[in-house]
């Protein structure tokens, strides 16, 4: 996923969840060559400011979607004044309007192809492993959603799962779950409490004999 994808999708979970945050994002300078970052300060996912090499806010939304973003951070903040921003607040509405990437929807799943019931069967044999621990991945994404979110992280789940199928994008499916995380716990602990998922899905292949079975 590109960067302004991140970005974007950052500042629109905030949105989604009325919380007041500041994101961080990180670039490097065409002209010189140096890492430079800027951020967005948001309140209640409503209004933010952007800070951005001390740019208006109508410049900064033009020079930052033609950026080559490196890294984007989220962090938790508490109720902050806008109105003593440099430049005026602005709806956070239309700064995701502004960013979002033409025709983004998230990435599309691969065509596949109809099985006669023989090559579903054999499928069946030999993927039974992989198939589980898919399902497995996402129930452990819930279970540990919960605890910050409480009933609404199976939704939550659900919907990052039907953008990101987790059999396809099992990668992407758990960014996303963390960049969720991130936003109340900040990214460094969202890693930590990941930690147990990541290990598994490192180790997820199916045993030797499961992969030389035959009909």
């Amino acid at each position: 996923m590109s960067g302004i994808n991140l970005l974007y999708d950052a500042l629109e979970i905030i949105r989604q969840n009325r919380k007041t945050a500041k994101v961080f994002f990180y670039f490097i300078n065409k002209d010189d060559g140096r890492m430079q970052s800027g951020f967005f300060s948001i309140s209640e996912g409503k209004s933010c400011s952007i800070h951005y090499l001390n740019k208006s806010n109508e410049n900064a939304l033009t020079e930052i979607t033609q950026l080559h973003l490196t890294k984007v951070m989220s962090l938790p903040a508490t109720l902050m004044d806008l109105a003593s921003q440099p430049f005026p607040a602005c709806e956070l509405d239309m700064v995701i309007q502004a960013l979002r990437p033409a025709g983004f929807i998230g990435p599309t799943a691969p065509a596949r192809a109809v099985a006669k019931p023989a090559q579903v069967e054999t499928a069946a044999i030999h993927q039974p492993h992989a198939f589980y621990s898919h399902v497995a991945m996402q129930q452990e994404a819930v279970n540990l959603l919960e605890s910050l979110f409480g009933p609404s992280a199976a939704q939550r789940v659900a919907e990052i799962a039907l953008a990101l199928p987790p059999n396809q994008y099992p990668t992407e499916f758990l960014n996303k779950c963390k960049l969720h995380a991130s936003m109340m716990i900040g990214p460094r602990k969202a890693e930590e409490i990941f930690q147990t998922i990541n290990k598994k899905m490192a180790n997820r292949h199916e045993p030797r004999d499961l992969m030389n079975r035959t009909i």
